[in-house]
């Protein structure tokens, strides 16, 4: 099984990211990935808190 990421600043929530993403995830798991979510926040395999909305004080994230 072949394993990919879908990667964003935030996923898990009831955004409209989150919602789209958890779309994208489960055709990816229908086409026989094996799926891991990464983000700055949420309900995800791997946090990064610096991909989070605002994580940088000068506002460049």
């Amino acid at each position: 099984m072949s394993t990919c990421a879908v990667l964003s600043f935030r996923l898990g929530g009831t955004d409209g990211v989150s919602i789209v993403a958890d779309t994208w995830i489960n055709a990816l798991h229908r086409a026989g990935f094996e799926v891991r979510t990464v983000a700055g926040e949420g309900d995800v395999d791997i946090l990064l808190p610096e991909l989070a909305i605002g994580r940088w004080p000068d506002g460049s994230a």
